[in-house]
């Protein structure tokens, strides 16, 4: 079952939005809509639940009614060395504005939204390219809203009953703020760059000056580069060096060991 709706505030010139019971992934129905009922970028997804809900690196994000689960459809043209800034942009725009909707979100670096040190949330652009260009994008951004969160994981819900905090907005208010973040996210990148915007994405980042463990050396999170690429300053007997770690070959933990973060090698 499927509906339309015209968000006129929301945009240059307003968006279109498909409101869905139940996708397989409101991603991948964002390219159906382009490739297979010519729909034009850009536009909006929106599914009370999803059946295979897409993760980083082919995981599966569940997606149980109660979530936010939206996916943006962007006509890009951008260089293929711009794509981990569509992530850096996202993340950082979705946490500066829920920050000022007094939700604390932070980042944890690459892509997840971490509230209260768990997980709320988190993003993943599909993108495709054409003569070394990035030319269409979907960003599908996944919140736990009211629904009963994966192991590790909260809800906006179970964090306000928690806290003394204003009234949880509404789920439609939500994902208004999440798509102008995008959207503005987008804007701000095209028009100043990288710099500014990866000042905000280490401001909200998680990790940011904490101790981590790699392998059996000890350091310290210096920031994230424009790269997407993390920087950490290892202590050694004799020396201290900063090392550059890429998120498609290692990852940081929520949870530590004796007060310390662990970074570990993905398999």
């Amino acid at each position: 079952m499927r509906r339309e709706e015209y968000w006129e505030d929301i945009g240059e010139n307003g968006i279109t939005v498909y409101l869905y019971d139940s996708l397989d992934s409101t991603n991948n129905q964002a390219w159906r809509l382009r490739e297979e009922e010519n729909k034009e970028f850009p536009l909006v997804v929106i599914a009370e639940r999803q059946l295979a809900g897409k993760g980083q690196r082919g995981k599966r994000w569940e997606s149980a009614r109660g979530g936010l689960y939206l996916s943006l459809g962007l006509n890009l043209n951008l260089p293929l060395d711009a794509v981990p800034h569509l992530t850096i942009f996202s993340a950082a725009a979705i946490a500066e504005t829920l920050n000022e909707q007094n939700i604390p979100v932070r980042i944890k670096w690459l892509n997840d939204l971490v509230l209260g040190e768990k997980k709320l949330g988190g993003i993943l652009w599909e993108t495709k390219t054409e003569n070394r260009l990035i030319t269409a994008g979907v960003v599908g951004v996944g919140i736990n809203y009211e629904n009963t969160p994966p192991w590790g994981g909260i809800s906006l819900k179970s964090y306000f009953h928690s806290t003394i905090a204003p009234q949880l907005p509404p789920r439609q208010l939500l994902a208004r703020q999440v798509i102008y973040s995008l959207i503005k996210g987008y804007n701000d990148y095209l028009n100043s760059g990288m710099e500014s915007i990866i000042n905000t994405y280490n401001k909200f980042l998680f990790h940011l000056d904490k101790e981590v463990k790699l392998g059996d050396n000890r350091g310290r999170i210096l920031e994230v580069d424009k790269g997407g690429d993390l920087l950490v300053k290892m202590e050694g007997k004799n020396a201290k060096t900063v090392v550059r770690l890429s998120p498609e070959e290692y990852k940081l933990s929520y949870e530590t060991e004796e007060g310390t973060y662990l970074v570990r090698r993905r398999e």
